[in-house]
């Protein structure tokens, strides 16, 4: 890593510090307990998400993009 980058990375860092003490308390701490960790997790591996969730993409990109793709005959 260059002295360019390691200045570049440390900017880096004091800006996510700021960003995450601007956030206050609410968001710092958090707690979940292993046995509901596990049980979170088991729920969203059970869970077969739709392509839509796992790209991100909205409705409306979607239904435009089955209207388009569609065989009309």
């Amino acid at each position: 890593m260059t002295k360019y980058e390691r200045r570049q990375f440390f900017e880096r860092l004091v800006q996510l510090r700021a960003l995450y003490l601007l956030r206050g308390d609410d968001d710092s701490v958090a707690e979940l307990p292993i046995d509901e960790a596990i049980a979170y997790g088991e729920k969203l591996m059970s869970e077969t998400p739709s392509l839509a969730e796992v790209m991100g993409a909205d409705d409306c990109v979607l239904n435009k993009s089955v209207a388009t793709d569609s065989p009309q005959a």
